[in-house]
Order: structure tokens, then C-alpha cells, then sequence
């Protein structure tokens, strides 16, 4: 296993602090990842996955690199990218190789979350007539859990965005990622169902 961080001094320090609390021995670490790779392959321990949570531009940079790389899979923190137009084209080159892409969706695959929506698509909340969604704040890290679990609970993603505003509320995670509120339309058994999606903020505004 490898660790991957251009500061040295944060490298140091998750490397201690794995060690320590979770007992795991024999990490590597380097300030690039062309060089961690390099490292591991002179070592014939090659690495087959990464995990990126550095941002977009990392997680595109690698997934383009992945079969140079001779990586079996990129597990990406969201957002995956910025532009709907580099997600296809992120899409469509593991479609063409046989490296496998995973975004940071884990509530999609949470036991207790497929029960619920099994739940509601059951019957037992009765007629679902319109949807409210709750989220912390910051529409590009944080609003995607709650619109990937729409899109479950759906089947699909939304048919309209009838409304987008930014919120009352600018207490969001980062400056850059500002707090969304929007109204989204999806099908439910051949009906129109609006469903709400509203940001409560992170807490007081801090902002460096």
C-alpha cells in the first residue's frame, strides 16, 4: 500500500497516524504517483487500485493515465469532474478498457438504505405525492449523495430541474461550493413527481 501527497509533512504525519491506530505496516509513500507506481513495480508488488481525494483535475488525471498506470480500478472522490462533457468522456474510456471507475456513492450500496427505498416503493409511506431532501451544504461535495439516492429510489435521473437558486444560507463548505436549493421532477409510476432538495448549512459563517 502506498500514500500519495505533494506535502511532505502531511505525508509524514497520515503515515504515523495509520501506523498507530490502525497497526498497518509496510506503507510506502511518495510525492507523486508516477513515482509510488514506479517505486512498487521495481518492488514487483504492483498497485492495482487508487483512491483519489484530491479534487477533479486528479481524479480525470488518473483515470486518463490508469491502463499507463496498469491499474485495475480508480476509486474517485466526488465531484468526478467539473464538466458534464469530461465525465462522458471519463466514462466512455472505461467503457473502452477494462479499468473500472467508482465514485464515492457508498450510501447507494448501504443495506439499511436499499430497505428503505424498498419501503417506499412498496407502498408503506403510502402515495408519495412530493419529495423534501435535506443536505449539510455545498451542492458539489455534499448534494450528490442525496440526488444519487433520488436517482435509486427513481430508477432514473430527473426528467426537469424546474428551479435553482443559491440559498439564503452562504454558510456552505467552501466559497466555491455554494449552497444550492432546487426543485427537480422525476417519473413515478407514469406521474410527475416534484421533489425538493434543500441545503441547511454547515453552521456559523467562517470563511478564511
Amino acid at each position: 500500500m502506498a500514500l500519495v501527497d505533494t506535502n511532505a509533512g502531511r505525508l509524514k504525519e497520515t503515515k504515523e497516524r495509520l501506523q498507530a491506530e490502525r497497526g498497518l505496516t509496510g506503507l510506502t509513500t511518495s510525492q507523486t504517483l508516477d513515482g509510488a507506481i514506479a517505486h512498487h513495480r521495481e518492488r514487483d508488488d504492483p498497485i492495482h487500485l487508487v483512491c483519489c481525494a484530491a479534487g477533479p483535475a486528479v481524479n480525470e488525471e488518473v483515470i486518463r493515465r490508469a491502463e499507463e498506470f496498469g491499474l485495475q480500478g480508480v476509486y474517485a472522490e466526488k465531484p468526478l469532474t467539473l464538466s458534464l462533457k469530461t465525465a462522458d468522456e471519463l466514462a466512455e474510456l472505461e467503457g473502452q478498457s477494462r479499468v473500472k471507475i467508482q465514485v464515492n456513492y457508498l450510501r447507494n450500496h448501504c443495506t439499511t438504505h436499499r430497505a428503505i427505498l424498498d419501503y417506499i416503493r412498496a407502498g408503506g409511506l403510502g402515495e408519495l405525492l412530493f419529495v423534501r431532501v435535506l443536505y449539510k451544504g455545498g451542492v458539489l461535495a455534499v448534494s450528490p449523495h442525496v440526488i444519487a439516492i433520488l436517482n435509486l429510489l427513481f430508477g432514473e435521473k430527473p426528467r426537469a430541474v424546474l428551479a435553482g437558486v443559491f440559498s439564503p444560507l452562504e454558510n456552505s463548505r467552501a466559497p466555491t461550493d455554494p449552497n444550492i436549493d432546487a426543485i427537480l421532477q422525476y417519473l413515478w409510476q407514469d406521474r410527475n413527481i416534484n421533489v425538493m432538495v434543500t441545503a441547511t448549512g454547515r453552521g456559523s459563517v467562517d470563511f478564511p
